[in-house]
């Protein structure tokens, strides 16, 4: 029973709903950075980082789980809802396919 159980657990998590959701966090000097967090079966699985400059220019990292850039701000100071990926869009997202998640 425990094994049957253990395979539904299993299976049901490969088949979840992958959700996106933002948060925008103060890097000093005049910079900010947009952080883009992929969750699965709530657990954060992928951190988009995309930190731009006073002149807009801005450089985008990919990380796999949580990830925070030192010199961040501690809180986030704009945060929005995750919403569901679909899922004929998820290849269009870069960091589930870089880091070979989907």
């Amino acid at each position: 029973m425990k094994v049957l159980l253990l395979f539904f657990s299993l299976n049901s998590l490969a088949f979840a709903d992958i959700s996106i959701r933002t948060e925008s966090r103060a890097h000093p000097p005049y910079s900010g950075s947009n952080y883009f967090i992929y969750e699965k079966a709530n657990k954060v699985i992928c951190t988009k980082v995309e930190t731009c400059n006073k002149f807009d220019q801005c450089s985008i990292e990919y990380h796999a789980g949580t990830f925070i850039k030192e010199g961040d701000g501690e809180e986030a100071f704009d945060k929005k809802a995750a919403v569901i990926i679909n899922p004929t869009s998820l290849k269009k997202h870069k960091c589930l396919t870089q880091l070979k998640l989907i």
